[in-house]
């Protein structure tokens, strides 16, 4: 009986095989801002200068209220219906 040693077969990947992973990795990162803004809190609630309910609270109402704030600036339909007569009223002036 003798012992036979192989090499295993294994796929390894080429650079343009990982593009898309890492793309698509990359977009669900944060900003950097944003990553300063929570180390910032974690450092805060670590070194005992607020309770770490607080930074959680504040991290998590943080994270709740810029979701979807990709164009801050308020459409025409979302304009409340007195601003936007304010303007109609400018504009027939004009």
């Amino acid at each position: 009986m003798t012992a036979q040693f192989r090499a295993p077969d294994m796929h390894v990947p080429r650079p343009s095989d990982l593009g898309g992973v890492a793309r698509g990795a990359w977009s669900m990162l944060p900003s950097p801002t944003a990553t300063l803004y929570y180390g910032g809190l974690v450092a805060t609630a670590a070194l005992g200068v607020i309770e770490w309910p607080v930074a959680a609270a504040i991290g998590i109402g943080t994270a709740l209220a810029s979701r979807g704030e990709l164009d801050p600036l308020p459409r025409r339909d979302d304009v409340p219906r007195d601003a936007r007569a304010a303007n109609e009223r400018a504009a027939d002036d004009e």
